[in-house]
């Protein structure tokens, strides 16, 4: 199978042919097919036209310098506090940013957790610290030179554990209830946190073996909340509660 690849820099287009050798995969022949100056071109430099040949068809690409193909996420919960993201390889252009993207069940919008350079992006895994409860969407999202977009398939991880180890009771409330904690009764940090990521409440917990305490809500505005939970090895849990 043979490549055909359009490099572009301030002044010239380079335009190599790229062949795998036989019997060796992982080897490569690169030849220069052409070198034009783009002081000869009319035309603005966006009007240009890739050719992309493979032996199987094609593809064309006008003015795009997005990835060939799409890049494919995948998550994976490795405990209470951990997700494990990779993605396979996939042919993409020098100059286009990625970046891994986030989204928590109970918010309208993806966040930028990490922006992925080329290290990272050849690394093809990272770890994203996440204690919530709830549901977790995660995208890759690339932005090529032009400020074209293209996104990878959004993946979904859960946390149920978080929910059999850390409960508040009763949910919603309005005054007082009862959290219950997860650990040893080892000391921890109890934050409550509203729907703009603000800490709104601080409870610090100390290592007298309880696994219970009480928590009064009655001076938070109604609304969604998020309860954390971090002891001093920074293990964390997290779970959503609502104020009356």
């Amino acid at each position: 199978m043979k490549y055909t690849y359009l490099i572009l820099s301030f002044d010239l287009l380079l335009l190599l042919s790229i062949s795998p050798l036989a019997g060796q995969p992982e080897a490569f022949t690169v030849e220069p097919v052409a070198v034009v100056s783009l002081e000869v071109i009319p035309d603005s430099i966006t009007n240009f036209i890739v050719v992309l040949n493979e032996v199987t068809g094609g593809c064309n690409a006008t003015g795009s310098v997005l990835p060939i193909s799409t890049p494919v996420l995948r998550a994976e919960r490795l405990d209470p506090s951990f997700v494990e993201l990779s993605w396979r390889e996939f042919q993409r252009y020098p100059g286009n940013d990625w970046f891994l993207e986030r989204r928590f069940e109970h918010l309208a919008n993806f966040v930028i957790v990490r922006e992925l350079s080329d290290k990272t992006m050849r690394e093809r895994e990272y770890l994203d610290r996440n204690a919530y409860e709830d549901k977790t969407y995660y995208r890759l999202h690339g932005i090529s030179v032009e400020g074209e977009h293209s996104y990878s398939r959004t993946v979904v991880v859960g946390n149920t554990t978080n929910v059999k180890q850390f409960a508040i009771h009763p949910n919603p409330a309005s005054g007082f209830t009862t959290v219950s904690l997860p650990g040893e009764g080892e000391a921890a940090v109890l934050n409550v946190v509203d729907g703009l990521g603000r800490t709104v409440q601080r409870r610090i917990i100390p290592a007298n073996g309880v696994n219970t305490l009480s928590l009064d809500v009655s001076a938070l505005r109604p609304g969604s909340y998020l309860l954390g939970w971090t002891n001093v090895m920074g293990h964390r849990a997290t779970l959503r509660f609502v104020r009356l």
